[in-house]
């Protein structure tokens, strides 16, 4: 099962005020892009190891942008704070 390392930058002001990594057993890189592009950031994902918890219910992705192996984007809380997520695909 592909494994992907996820990390949130909290930023203010565009500096970094917190950051924290997991790492992700997705079911496919495709489909893992495909449930960020439909808003589904609440992702359930198979088994982790790290600190942070799901995107909550509720936010949207902006600014996405990925490849092959790397993805990004941008969404906000309650309070207007951004973050800024990075997932990358490890290649076993």
């Amino acid at each position: 099962m592909p494994r992907i390392i996820e990390t949130n930058l909290s930023m203010v002001r565009d500096f970094i005020k917190d950051h924290q990594s997991r790492i992700v057993e997705i079911d496919s890189w495709n489909e893992y892009i495909q449930k960020i592009k439909e808003n589904h950031l609440d992702l359930e994902n198979k088994s982790r190891d790290g600190t942070i918890l799901p995107i909550p219910i509720g936010r949207r992705a902006f600014c996405l942008t990925f490849d092959d192996f790397h993805l990004s984007f941008i969404s906000y809380n309650s309070r207007n704070q951004m973050t800024k997520t990075l997932s990358y695909l490890i290649r076993e």
